[in-house]
This record gives structure tokens, C-alpha cells and sequence, in this order.
């Protein structure tokens, strides 16, 4: 059986073509083989070819110099520097993504909060305990589905990606201002879990798809690298500032603790 499975894989895989590589990919390719090339020229002339070695008692005078090599220490950048090389901040020049990369990092602030707090709010609102646990399962199974369904309509030509995008998270921010007045019933709970699970996944779905429509595929990694970390810093402050203990020693700590 091992055999025949073989030789069916053999044609497919000599068939095979490579897929060709994304142009920021290539750019960045370019630009860390130019580093390469400027370090290596700038190590070349640092070397000092012909110096003469002291001969000692048993040398002749006539001994022939032999080449001596000396390589200065080439200046080495730091890590943060590197990091910014890699980093195409001239994307932030463009107006819209400038503002996609705000309001993303803005939504991200409190993307998290839901999932982190779902299980207190209930707590708060004296929801039975037992029950508590299909609140963040309806959050999970809801998002699936909205990531699923949404993301099929962004694909749509008719469709208007932007605004169905603007839709999720307007959406998705009027259930959560409404979440603290589900009461003690696990019922309206589960509602608002799955309307905001839907509606957030379909804002994941669509934020790469609605990128490639503000900068282009060709530069889809590197937009895409920036937005990720407004995405990041957002993320990393947004769940430890909420909350009633925002003003409290034991904020500090948590917070610290959280980074």
C-alpha cells in the first residue's frame, strides 16, 4: 500500500511549481541583501594589506614582509534598530491606512475585554454560576460562524467590503454598551455573547481583505506588519485599563504582571 502511494505522489510532485514569491517579499529580500553588500564593503576597506611584522634576531634583513591582515570591529546596530529597518513606516504617509491602522487599534482596546470579563459581568449581574460557562462558548461558536458568513459576503463583488466592515464594528460596540442590562438571566447573556461573537468575528475576516483594497497586494505584508502592531500595543493595555480596580495598587501590579 506504502508502494502505491508513492508512486502516485511521484508525478504530482515532479509536477509541482513553485509559487512566485510576493513583491514585498522580494523588496525585502532586496533591501537585506544591500545591507549585506554595504557591510561587506565597508569591511573591505577597513583592511590594511602589506604591514611590515617586526622580525626578530635570527630573521634577515632582506626577509621578504608578509601581508598582515587587521579587520577593524564593524559598528553593530541594535535590536530596535533592526526591527525599525524591517518596518515600512513610509505606509503611514497614506491617509487611509493612517486611519485603519487608528481605528483598528482603537477596536482592539476593547476586543478583548468581552472575552476576559463575559464570565464577571455575569458574576455581577448574579447569573447562576453553572451557568456562566456557555456565555464565552456562545462567544467562540458564534464567532466561527460570523467569520465564515461575513467574510463569504466581503467576497462578494456587489458588496461594499469598507462599509460592511464599519457595520461590524459599529455593531459589535452597541451590543457591548447594552451587555449591563442583561439582568441575572443567563438567557439575554448568551444573546449578547453570540451578537457580539458574530459580528467580531466578521470584523477579523474583513480587516486583511479591506487592507489589500486601502494599500494593494503588493504591499499587503508589510501593511499588514504595521497594523499587527497597533494591533499588539492596543491589545497588551486595553484589558488591564478596564475594570473597577483601574485606580488601585492592584492595578500597577496586574498591569506590570500583564506586559
Amino acid at each position: 500500500m506504502d508502494h502505491c502511494l508513492f508512486i502516485i505522489h511521484d508525478p504530482f510532485h515532479y509536477g509541482r511549481t513553485p509559487l512566485p514569491q510576493e513583491p514585498s517579499e522580494q523588496r525585502r529580500l532586496e533591501r537585506k541583501a544591500h545591507a549585506k553588500a554595504k557591510q561587506k564593503q565597508i569591511a573591505q576597506s577597513s583592511i590594511s594589506e602589506n604591514v611590515p611584522v617586526t622580525s626578530n634576531n635570527n630573521a634577515t634583513d632582506d626577509e621578504p614582509m608578509l601581508p598582515v591582515v587587521t579587520i577593524e570591529k564593524l559598528p553593530t546596530k541594535s535590536f530596535f534598530n533592526q526591527i525599525i529597518e524591517q518596518i515600512d513606516l513610509n505606509l503611514l504617509k497614506n491617509a487611509a491606512f493612517t486611519l485603519f491602522a487608528i481605528s483598528n487599534f482603537l477596536a482592539s482596546l476593547g476586543f478583548n475585554v468581552v472575552y476576559n470579563y463575559a464570565d464577571d459581568l455575569a458574576n455581577d449581574s448574579k447569573v447562576i454560576k453553572d451557568q456562566r460557562t456557555y456565555i464565552v462558548m456562545s462567544i467562540g461558536l458564534s464567532n466561527i460562524f460570523g467569520r465564515f458568513i461575513i467574510g463569504y459576503l466581503g467576497d462578494q463583488k456587489c458588496m461594499n467590503r469598507l462599509l460592511l466592515f464599519i457595520l461590524t464594528l459599529i455593531i459589535s460596540g452597541v451590543a457591548t454598551m447594552i451587555a449591563p442590562l442583561c439582568g441575572s438571566s443567563i438567557i439575554p447573556h448568551i444573546g449578547y455573547a453570540s451578537f457580539f461573537g458574530f459580528f467580531s468575528g466578521g470584523y477579523v475576516a474583513l480587516t486583511a481583505i479591506v487592507l489589500v483594497d486601502i494599500v494593494g497586494i503588493n504591499k499587503l505584508s508589510d501593511a499588514f506588519g504595521v497594523l499587527l502592531l497597533f494591533i499588539g500595543v492596543a491589545t497588551a493595555i486595553g484589558t488591564p485599563t478596564v475594570g473597577e480596580d483601574l485606580f488601585l495598587f492592584l492595578f500597577l501590579v496586574v498591569f506590570v504582571a500583564f506586559l
